[in-house]
């Protein structure tokens, strides 16, 4: 595993499409990352933001062969919300693999291939969106411009949807100008 530093916010300058440091860091923040694994000689990476929780079986997951599946990114996060997802889905690590068909939000925790990285970096290159819209929003997954699975049961959750309150860590969870 290797540690990407964040964008800090405050060195940020809001792009003029409508987003505030904040998001502007974080997508700065996932192309750091995207980047880190077109300079490797790694196949896929795992993006986990600072404030993301692992599930039991995700060390496992990571180890597994990923090689023979086709895919730009899998999210590995719940929302714990319905998500659009195909019917069939793959069988994979005592998970299933199920193609995403519509907007599915959130990018605390995603499994990206290096075809993924390099889709990402171009779809993000002039700061328009959030990064999760880039990713995972409606022109990205119903348009067609991503081929991205949701893992089920998902095995990521953020720090603000922690069932159990005790385990939260206190991280910001929502982009503020003082994030």
């Amino acid at each position: 595993p290797e540690f990407v530093a964040a964008v800090d916010g405050r060195a940020c300058r809001a792009p003029t499409k409508g987003l505030s440091r904040a998001e502007t860091a974080l997508i700065l923040s996932h192309r750091k990352a995207w980047r880190r694994l077109l300079r490797s000689a790694e196949d896929f990476a795992v993006v986990l933001e600072d404030d993301a929780h692992v599930g039991e079986g995700f060390a496992a997951l990571l180890a597994a062969d990923w090689r023979g599946l086709a895919f730009d990114a899998v999210k590995l996060e719940t929302l714990f919300s319905r998500a659009w997802i195909a019917r069939r889905g793959v069988p994979f690590e005592g998970r299933t693999l199920r193609r995403l068909g519509a907007e599915h939000l959130g990018a605390a925790g995603y499994l990206v291939s290096r075809a993924g990285a390099r889709k990402f970096l171009a779809l993000t290159r002039t700061l328009a969106e959030p990064v999760d819209h880039s990713l995972f929003g409606r022109e990205a997954i119903f348009g067609g411009a991503v081929a991205a699975f949701q893992f089920v049961p998902a095995i990521v959750v953020q720090d603000n949807l922690l069932p159990d309150a005790a385990a939260r860590v206190g991280v910001a969870t929502v982009l503020h100008e003082s994030d």
